[in-house]
């Protein structure tokens, strides 16, 4: 379905709920930049670095995009998959898209501000997901994973970006609104959107992010796709 939620003004804060669920997957592909380039990128690098038997849980999985590229390769035919977000109706979508694959697959509804993993995993994928919790939250998460990934596992996280620097925030964010322009946004859309987020979405700066990385204990992040106001991290964890 195509997302036309901000046609008109919402009388709330953004929320992903059953309508932003139904429309996710537009409204993805013509927000973020690089979009479908970062999921083809995470699959390679799961690839690189995992055996065929691994664990990958995917926190704030959305409609279920990150998987579905995973399963559509060969590769992760013996993979598990921990399929983990807050919203039910986000997890009813992915649930069907990726009903049709043989793969072992647990979903489960749980705000990352409570989450306790009762397991370890090879991989953590946070992709735009981070930036939804509260600042005083978000570091408390980042330790969890980082003592839940065994050694030699990877973390990679996406996230909408700030510029400290007020020129180039201006610019960026002018780049930013041409690209929602160019993916068919009208000028109401891109303002209704904007208000809705404000209070919900709270970005850093690329450096803030990576200092949060480092402090859970990773010793080297880097950027792999960055285009706009977004940014995606590659983690490994020491063997």
């Amino acid at each position: 379905m195509k997302d036309e939620l901000f046609k008109s003004k919402l009388p709330s804060d953004f929320s992903f709920n059953a309508k932003v669920a139904s429309v996710f997957d537009d409204m993805a592909a013509r927000s973020i930049p690089n979009y479908s380039q970062v999921l083809e990128q995470i699959v390679f690098f799961l690839k690189l670095n995992l055996v065929k038997k691994a664990s990958i849980a995917d926190l704030g999985c959305a409609s279920g995009n990150l998987i579905l590229a995973c399963l559509q390769d060969d590769y992760f035919n013996l993979a598990h998959f921990k399929a983990i977000d807050y919203s039910q109706d986000m997890l009813n979508i992915a649930s069907k898209k990726l009903a049709n694959f043989s793969q072992q697959i647990d979903f489960e509804q749980v705000d990352l501000k409570q989450i306790v993993f009762k397991r370890s995993y090879d991989a953590f994928i946070a992709n735009y997901t981070l930036q939804f919790l509260p600042l005083k939250s978000r570091q408390i998460v980042l330790n969890k994973i980082y003592n839940h990934l065994n050694r030699g596992g990877i973390f990679i996280c996406s996230e909408k970006l700030k510029i400290d620097d007020d020129l180039m925030q201006k610019y960026f964010s002018a780049y930013y609104h041409h690209f929602k322009q160019q993916m068919g946004y009208s000028q109401a859309e891109i303002d209704y959107k904007a208000q809705a987020l404000a209070k919900v979405l709270i970005p850093k700066t690329l450096e803030e992010n990576i200092q949060d990385f480092q402090k859970a204990g990773f010793k080297s992040v880097e950027v792999f796709n960055k285009q706009a106001l977004f940014a995606s991290f590659i983690m490994i964890k020491d063997a």
